[in-house]
């Protein structure tokens, strides 16, 4: 959840259902991502990767 709370734009949600492992994943907007990056550095599973 920090990429959540690190998003300027607020393109970043928790997701409703559980996945596989029993964790809420985050889910992607993608309306209006700057592409700024920080969701990508403050990650502690270096699960996101932003292309610009």
């Amino acid at each position: 959840m920090l990429c959540v709370s690190v998003c300027p734009k607020g393109q970043l949600r928790e997701d409703k259902g559980l996945n596989k492992r029993g964790i809420k994943p985050i889910k992607f907007l993608g309306k209006n991502c700057t592409g700024c990056a920080l969701c990508a550095v403050i990650c502690p599973d270096v699960a996101i990767e932003v292309y610009k």
